[in-house]
């Protein structure tokens, strides 16, 4: 539903939207999506390695506080090895995601 969207499935499209409400405040005008836009173009892109060191997070407290201020994605990953810790929140799930991404696919997941 999320890595290979059909984007045709009204319902699964409502489900990717709620989750998005939920987790972020989608559409709700709250979290990381205050006085965001209604009307966007989502698109999704693939990037090198260097594209993606160039990539800076969004001009948000949380972003800012965990990346020192760079809002660089290596700098926000260097302050998490070190335990930063923004506004006390742990950083454990992104850890965990960081972990799931890395790790080798089995055999009947790859390709997925």
């Amino acid at each position: 539903m999320l890595t290979r969207p059909d984007l045709a499935d009204k319902h699964a499209s409502e489900a990717r939207r709620a989750l998005l409400a939920v987790t972020r405040g989608y559409g709700e005008d709250r979290g990381i999506f205050e006085h965001f836009p209604a009307a966007v173009r989502w698109v999704r892109a693939r990037l090198s390695a260097a594209g993606l060191a160039q990539v800076r997070y969004i001009e948000y407290s949380y972003w800012n506080e965990i990346s020192g201020g760079s809002r660089l994605a290596a700098d926000a990953a260097n302050n998490l090895r070190a335990g930063v810790r923004p506004y006390g929140v742990s950083n454990q799930r992104f850890i965990r995601a960081a972990r799931l991404i890395i790790q080798p696919r089995p055999p009947h997941m790859r390709g997925r």
